[in-house]
């Protein structure tokens, strides 16, 4: 089973650092938080994918690459946009530090990945 740190903007709504045991799918988890307004934030292992407005963007730490798309001109994120849009990137890959940040300061650890 893998662990997936969700930033979540109400964190007392569980408690801060509760561990749920029940499986859950991300197909159900983010379209829900993508509803709400917020910028989803999704991690599974060295994979971590962050979205704002009409950018998601997609890291893979495993294999040291990154994925810039715009899902509104093309939702099947073909295109690799990272180039052209440096600045965007940078501001995504601010918002996935942040987020992993704010998991230590609630976890007291890093989110864990297979290969640590």
């Amino acid at each position: 089973m893998r662990e997936i740190a969700l930033k979540e903007e109400e964190p007392d709504a569980l408690g801060s650092g509760t561990v749920v045991e029940t499986p859950v799918s991300t197909l159900d988890v983010l379209p829900t938080v993508a509803a709400g307004g917020r910028a989803p934030i999704w991690r599974a292992g060295d994979y971590k994918a962050v979205r704002k407005g009409e950018w998601n963007l997609q890291v893979d730490g495993r294999q040291g690459k990154q994925w810039l798309s715009n899902v509104v001109r093309d939702v099947t994120e073909i295109e690799d946009l990272s180039l052209a849009n440096r600045e965007s990137v940078e501001e995504l890959k601010e918002a996935l530090r942040q987020a992993e940040e704010e998991f230590v300061a609630r976890c007291g650890r890093p989110p864990s990945t297979p290969h640590s």
